[in-house]
């Protein structure tokens, strides 16, 4: 369960890198339409095709940084549920631990008193 966590971990941050990259790249082509937008002022047929570029980047953008939000709200969950998996982990060895010290007390008093 703790790998397939950690697996599920991993695969979330990569996805949040990806959306991070997509939402760069979106912003990146929203400047470069305004770029271009600027060069076109004076033709009207090429500044509305623009803007209808500049609006749909902008819709993408909203939704890969909504899609974004939402990858790193999963990751947030999938880190603390690995911190908590961990401590557990460590609280369980612990008291492994000590079962096995309390197994080896029990296994030398019998030992011990089978040579009596």
């Amino acid at each position: 369960m703790y790998q397939t966590l950690l697996e599920e971990h991993r695969t979330l941050q990569s996805s949040l890198d990806d959306m991070t990259s997509e939402r760069d790249d979106a912003l990146g082509q929203v400047r470069q339409a305004r770029r271009e937008q600027d060069s076109y002022r004076g033709q009207d047929k090429a500044d509305l095709h623009m803007r209808a570029e500049i609006d749909h980047l902008r819709g993408e953008l909203s939704k890969s940084e909504d899609n974004l939000a939402v990858a790193e709200t999963d990751l947030e969950k999938q880190t603390n549920l690995v911190s908590d998996l961990n401590r557990k982990v460590e609280e369980l060895q612990e008291k492994a631990d000590e079962a096995i010290r309390l197994k080896d007390q029990v296994d030398e008093y019998v030992s011990h008193s089978s040579s009596l």
